[in-house]
């Protein structure tokens, strides 16, 4: 189960949070991107809700969700939130 994770801080690096959410279980997939926002699949879907309840103890400025299309990447010019075609 893919999860959406949005307001990384800029001081933390990805190897710190992939440990943050890894706790919860066995990661499959840890994306993140340069715009402070990124992707955290697991392996079992119960791991994915105890880290979207837990994470907030961690780093508490963190939006987790369900990723829309199960975390796939959107085409170029697809909007993640809404899923129609143009760009900002």
């Amino acid at each position: 189960m893919s999860l959406f994770v949005a307001r990384i801080p800029r001081d933390m690096n990805n190897r710190d949070l992939e440990d943050a959410f890894s706790k919860y279980g066995k990661i499959t997939r840890f994306e993140v991107k340069r715009e402070g926002f990124g992707f955290v699949e697991f392996d079992d879907k119960r791991d994915a809700e105890d880290a979207m309840k837990g994470i907030h103890e961690t780093v508490a400025e963190l939006v987790v969700e369900w990723a829309k299309n199960g975390g796939k990447r959107p085409s170029e010019n697809e909007c993640y939130h809404c899923g129609r075609s143009g760009t900002k």
